[in-house]
């Protein structure tokens, strides 16, 4: 019952949260483009519903995990730093103008709170979408149950390589579908698979526990990656 109850919480959660996140959006959008948000949220809300509430599993199963949080928490600020942050720098000197177009995209949430509110609300708005929302919603996705669900199956480095090709196409490919030129299509799909295998990796080396690569995977959809790279 208690862990039906916990689940049923997260359910209601983003739920609650995606309807007031939407609501938000259109009240205050000015840049006259479809806002979308990651469809991670309504697929993690149908999955912790199944599993949790109509199955009544222990949540741990995707990595819900209480122990070693603040270890994990420096883990992931590590992977997102000395990770990352190397990758996004090499990515930025090798093509420099693909951060400018990943960063510019009026469409996005990201820049919903860039270009509709001033600094440094856009910001402060920003961090909390990352570490509440986005980052949440697709770690618990993709490493917590899709890994997760293939570690029981196979090899965990062969499960973190499945699922870091399938984060990898999450992001090359609605890059095509934006029109983006083939290069930079493919190279954002490369940073998604890299950085898939760094989340995935995080995730395995602290026992299952999204809590790194949570941490990882916020900080670096933050506004800090657009501080220190200049975007």
């Amino acid at each position: 019952m208690k862990e039906r109850a916990r689940a049923a919480a997260i359910v209601i959660f983003l739920i609650i949260g995606a309807v007031l996140f939407f609501i938000f959006m259109n009240t205050f959008n000015k840049s006259g483009k479809n806002i979308t948000i990651p469809a991670a949220l309504p697929i993690i809300a149908i999955i912790v519903f199944y599993e949790g509430v109509i199955r009544n599993r222990d949540l741990s199963y995707i990595g819900v995990k209480k122990e070693n949080f603040w270890r994990n928490v420096g883990i992931g600020v590590v992977v997102a730093f000395f990770g990352f942050f190397m990758m996004l720098a090499i990515v930025k000197l090798i093509i420099p103008d693909l951060m400018e177009e990943t960063t510019g995209r009026s469409g996005t949430v990201s820049n919903f709170f860039r270009f509709n509110f001033s600094f440094p609300l856009n910001y402060i708005l920003q961090t909390i979408y990352a570490f509440i929302l986005l980052a949440p919603a697709e770690e618990l996705l993709f490493r917590g149950f899709i890994q997760g669900k293939l570690q029981k199956w196979m090899n965990p480095y062969l499960a973190i390589g499945i699922q870091s090709v399938l984060f990898g196409l999450m992001h090359g490919i609605p890059a095509y579908i934006d029109g983006w030129p083939a290069v930079h299509c493919m190279t954002y799909g490369l940073i998604g698979l890299f950085g898939g295998i760094l989340l995935g990796v995080a995730f395995y080396k602290t026992d299952n526990n999204i809590v790194a690569p949570w941490v990882a995977h916020a900080i670096v959809d933050s506004p800090l990656t657009l501080l220190i790279f200049g975007v």
